[in-house]
């Protein structure tokens, strides 16, 4: 699946937490997701920046270069979501903090609400 189609997934079970034994499968299909997903936006990363993506640097997602992609886009989305928080604190409303540019959706390939 791409990124839009993990992101989809993830976003419609964000709320589904449950540590009951009749959930594994359930579970085991949320972190192979998680885990795609985080390798998917680790390779944006490198994808939408000055670098070369990750396998035009020979990062095929495999072994441990897998889990450099999955830890850069943990931290990425870690570091995209505090930003976000700031700014909008920062500009005063969740308004302004939209006129402003939404940096998650830029990595997503996402354009601005105004269309920008």
């Amino acid at each position: 699946l791409e990124l839009e189609h993990l992101l989809s997934l993830r976003v419609e079970t964000l709320d589904f937490a449950t540590e009951s034994a009749s959930h594994t499968a359930h579970l085991a299909f949320l972190d192979k997701v998680d885990k795609h997903l985080f390798e998917l936006l680790g390779n944006r990363v490198f994808a939408t920046g000055s670098a070369p993506n990750a396998l035009e640097l020979g990062l095929a997602p495999s072994g441990s270069n897998a889990a450099l992609l999955h830890r850069l886009g943990v931290r990425t989305t870690l570091t995209l979501g505090a930003l976000e928080v700031l700014s909008s604190r920062a500009l005063g409303s969740t308004a302004a903090a939209a006129e402003h540019g939404s940096a998650v959706g830029a990595l997503a390939g996402q354009t601005r609400p105004d269309g920008e």
